[in-house]
């Protein structure tokens, strides 16, 4: 057995001793938890990172616990966790600093995961900028993934109930435990704190997963990855920069800062008609950056105001993440939709009708509903001449 110590101290690493020896009922090498990260890739990348991430609708994503450990009080922690390339808060981790996760996954720590999503998605929020405390406090609560219970990596598709929370925004935590030893990774205690003030959030500690929309239009894509965020009605930023608005770091929004930033996000600035959509000024011809047309509602179908003619759906005159626009309202079209009834049963027929979706906003976060059931009869199609 002396030989046998003597091999590991030359051979080994650190870590790897202090869990063999474990196996064997020594420990003479402790083992501290330092602490705990959630690290994610997108279609099997050789590189897993602890940055928030959206993904398109058909990727492929794995979540990993990154769990750093200090032996015999040593200051520098070692890294348990399966994947091989790992990058935390912008710094790549040494491969000779991660150790094999399989050793200490024998001696079965408790490890939980928990989905984080708003208290409440049904809320109206409002900032009150002439209190001391302006921005309006959002709770959140944490639901337990038992699923994913005792796993050190999981796919996200996995995620019981996907449909649920995807397309949409869902913030992730996971904890460990073993014998007096506990971390977590930041979970609803972590707010976003500007200036010694609660911003009104979660602070970008926590990770974020995003996942676009599949309609194959990038703007409305995006649009809906701000589903679950939630609603403030009259969001702003601590400053005159759009970057440290509340929309940019995912603490919430309205309509119109969720259309802004879902553009930029597509690579299309908007920020000059912020606080104007859907009209910035009244137009019928190609001038500016959008026309519209009148339409009224016949039989089901929206006709084109003058023409007779049923409004197409299509990329080029109108058709997905085009605004439909009544008073003070306005929608934007998520998919072409057949009514159920029909022979067509649901199946696109190019046809702007009383069952189509479309992304609204009306009590609290976005949400998708029937045309007729968001906005009603006679309205104005506003087609954006610069596509997504």
């Amino acid at each position: 057995m002396n030989r046998l110590r003597k091999w590991l101290r030359k051979s080994c690493r650190p870590i790897v001793c202090a869990l063999f020896f474990s196996s064997l009922g020594y420990s003479a090498t402790p083992m501290q938890f330092v602490q705990a990260f959630i690290v994610s890739r997108i279609n099997y990348s050789a590189v897993a990172s602890d940055s928030s991430k959206i993904l398109s609708s058909g990727d492929t994503a794995q979540l990993s616990l990154v769990l750093a450990v200090r032996l015999n009080g040593l200051y520098s922690p070692t890294y348990l966790t399966p994947m091989h390339d790992v990058v935390l808060n912008g710094d790549t981790i040494s491969s000779d600093r991660i150790a094999k996760w399989e050793d200490f996954e024998k001696r079965q720590p408790l490890i939980r995961w928990y989905a984080i999503l708003p208290e409440k998605t049904d809320t109206i929020y409002t900032n009150t900028p002439t209190k001391i405390d302006p921005w309006a406090r959002i709770h959140y609560r944490e639901i337990p993934i038992p699923e994913w219970n005792d796993k050190w990596f999981v796919e996200l598709k996995s995620l019981p109930s996907i449909e649920t929370y995807f397309p949409g925004t869902v913030h992730f935590k996971v904890s460990v435990a073993f014998g007096r030893e506990f971390v977590s990774t930041p979970g609803i205690e972590s707010r976003f704190v500007v200036r010694g003030y609660d911003y009104g959030g979660l602070s970008d500690e926590v990770l974020r997963i995003s996942v676009r929309a599949s309609t194959g239009n990038l703007f409305a894509d995006n649009l809906m990855c701000f589903r679950n965020v939630p609603f403030i009605a009259n969001a702003g930023g601590w400053n005159d920069y759009w970057s440290d608005h509340q929309t940019v770091n995912w603490i919430g929004g309205n309509f119109g800062s969720f259309i802004v930033r879902a553009a930029e996000l597509g690579g299309r600035p908007m920020i000059n008609y912020f606080g104007k959509l859907p009209l910035p000024e009244r137009n019928s011809y190609k001038v500016t950056d959008y026309f519209s047309w009148l339409a009224t509602i016949e039989n089901g179908v929206y006709c084109l105001v003058g023409s007779g003619k049923g409004a197409e759906i299509n990329r080029y005159v109108f058709g997905v993440g085009d605004f439909i626009f009544k008073k003070d309202k306005f929608v934007v079209l998520y998919q072409d939709r057949s009514p159920l009834e029909s022979k067509e049963a649901g199946r696109p027929n190019a046809l702007l009708d009383i069952s189509d979706l479309v992304i609204t906003v009306e009590k609290g976060s976005l949400e998708v509903k029937t045309l007729s059931e968001a906005i009603g009869d006679s309205v104005a199609l506003i087609h954006w001449n610069k596509r997504w």
